[in-house]
């Protein structure tokens, strides 16, 4: 499985989708479980879980530019409520893979 480069915001909001709020993602006390959700999110991508526009918001969002709900609109031609609907619809796939792929 190839590596993917998650930023820490993903990993936040992801941390926060699986029910895990409260617990830092990052250090020494935590590696393996950061290490399993990276693992779930990879996995998840190579499954194709989410719609192509789920996984391009996502994208956009997370892992290469950062960008807002409203620069992802612009950039992909389309409302920034679309963007909010895909990204939350994408937030809710991702909840239930990792809850499955980590068996929380």
């Amino acid at each position: 499985m190839r590596e993917i480069p998650f930023s820490p915001e993903m990993m936040a909001t992801l941390g926060l989708v699986a029910g895990l709020d409260g617990r830092e993602l990052e250090g020494n006390s935590n590696t393996g479980l950061v290490d399993l959700m990276k693992e779930a999110l990879a996995d998840a991508f190579a499954k194709e879980i989410l719609s192509e526009q789920q996984a391009r918001v996502i994208y956009l969002m997370y892992i290469q530019e950062g960008l807002t709900q409203e620069m992802v609109a612009n950039y992909m031609g389309i409302t920034q409520q679309a963007v909010s609907l895909y990204h939350r619809n994408a937030l809710k796939k991702l909840e239930k893979h990792i809850k499955t792929y980590c068996n929380f």
